[in-house]
């Protein structure tokens, strides 16, 4: 998982695009005020979705797999519909005391936010959908929001929710986890710790390739300095190549990538070999 940096959306698409979800989300609350069930439009963040492989560069936003043979999925980071909580091995509504003469009802989820760009994520099936995995557990995000302490229900008291989920297009998820060359990652925080087990992050086919991501990254760099040191510009091209991809985070699992790069680079600066990242082309 990396820092993610989303763009503004200011192209005539995007802020026609925009002006529709503000549009629908004002409908789905004056709906709420007159105690009509939300009725979320799939087709509304759907049409963010070009939006969103380009901010992760064809990623899942959370355990970085290359979609390529799924069609990824728009992910609600606050869910759309409902909030549940795991009880056993069931999912259980949560209940909310609702204003507006709904009384106590099941949370009709973050509805409000069903269109937000700033809430919607790509994600892969794994990560988004809750299924039981090879080793016999359940993991996947689905209706699943993990919060310490309050939940919000509406726009007003939103800001009073402190969430247990990283969402890597605002939290950095380096402060909330570490990242090892074994491919495993350890939780830093009570978020960290949350993410790690709601996603199943740590499964072992995929802690297999992330280290397999840090071995490759490790040997791209240190076969383009031999072959840069040897004057060979055409020998080192493809290294070159690889390196700036892992490093430009355009390649699956560049946590772990970059984690190499960055550790080849710090044992050549010890022996007075500066490393400059992305790597110029050799003349």
């Amino acid at each position: 998982m990396i820092k993610l940096k989303r763009p503004d959306l200011n192209d005539a698409e995007g802020c026609e695009l925009l002006q529709r979800a503000d549009a629908a989300r004002d409908k789905l609350l004056d709906g709420f005020k007159k105690r009509e069930s939300p009725d979320v439009k799939a087709d509304i963040y759907k049409a963010f979705k070009p939006y969103l492989f380009r901010m992760t560069r064809r990623k899942c936003a959370y355990c970085e797999i290359a979609i390529v043979r799924q069609p990824g999925d728009v992910e609600h980071y606050r869910p759309k519909g409902r909030v549940v909580e795991v009880i056993d091995a069931g999912m259980t509504p949560i209940r909310i005391m609702y204003p507006h003469d709904w009384g106590e009802h099941d949370h009709l989820g973050y509805f409000w936010l069903a269109y937000e760009w700033t809430n919607l994520l790509i994600s892969c099936t794994d990560c988004n959908r809750r299924r039981k995995h090879e080793d016999g557990e359940f993991g996947g995000k689905a209706d699943l929001f993990p919060v310490d302490g309050f939940r919000a229900y509406l726009p007003e008291n939103l800001a009073d929710e402190r969430p247990l989920l990283i969402d890597p297009s605002y939290d950095d998820p380096e402060e909330h986890l570490t990242f090892r060359p074994d491919g495993f990652i350890e939780a830093k925080t009570k978020m960290g710790m949350w993410t790690l087990k709601l996603l199943k992050l740590n499964e072992e086919s995929l802690v297999r390739e992330r280290a397999t991501a840090y071995r490759f990254a490790w040997n791209s760099i240190v076969d383009f300095i031999a072959n840069a040191g040897k004057g060979d510009a055409e020998a080192c091209s493809e290294y070159r190549q690889a390196v700036n991809e892992i490093w430009e985070c355009q390649r699956s699992f560049s946590a772990f990538g970059r984690l190499a790069l960055a550790a080849v680079k710090l044992n050549y600066e010890r022996q007075g070999v500066p490393i400059c990242l992305p790597l110029n082309a050799v003349e």
